[in-house]
């Protein structure tokens, strides 16, 4: 059974406003909206997940799949959803700068054309890279003293941490 999903889910899930939508409606380059009645419009939830998949296979195609996600499963899919810039600096602690060098470096995720002035990321691949960051925290001497519960007493032996080190003021 197809679901029906109203603008302000559209633009969460695209990264696109809605007049960007609108305009890539009339141009053809997008999913054509559903009558809800005389005032009110849905997309099928489907047809809009179609699209970005097929934003994630022109990215793909054109720098690889390092970070992509594709191929995936259908219940996985039913999940996407694409950030904007503001978003993936807020979620990874980065500056635009960085992001972009990091990206040139092959060690972030590239973003998908939303058009030919936008780009954005596809959350999920955002949140394994920012996974991808935790593990390798965990797999460092000092990451493995971090991630202790507080109160464990499961402490590296060949690491010391003075407690002297920082005074309390």
């Amino acid at each position: 059974m197809p679901t029906i999903i109203r603008l302000p889910e559209v633009i969460r899930l695209t990264g696109k406003s809605s007049s960007s939508i609108y305009s890539d409606i009339e141009m053809g380059r997008f999913s054509r909206s559903v009558s809800l009645g005389t005032r009110s419009k849905g997309w099928i939830k489907n047809e809009v997940t179609l699209w970005i998949l097929k934003k994630m296979r022109e990215r793909d195609r054109l720098f690889g799949r390092q970070f992509s996600l594709l191929p995936m499963r259908p219940d996985q899919a039913d999940s996407l959803s694409i950030i904007r810039l503001p978003k993936v600096i807020l979620r990874t602690g980065k500056s635009r700068s960085t992001i972009y060098s990091d990206i040139q470096k092959g060690r972030f995720p590239r973003p998908v054309r939303l058009g030919a002035r936008s780009a954005g990321w596809i959350e999920n691949e955002v949140a394994l890279w920012i996974l991808g960051r935790i593990r390798e925290r965990e797999r460092s001497p000092i990451g493995r003293i971090h991630s202790l519960p507080i109160g464990s007493d499961q402490r590296d032996p060949t690491i010391h941490v003075s407690r002297d080190a920082h005074p309390r003021k």
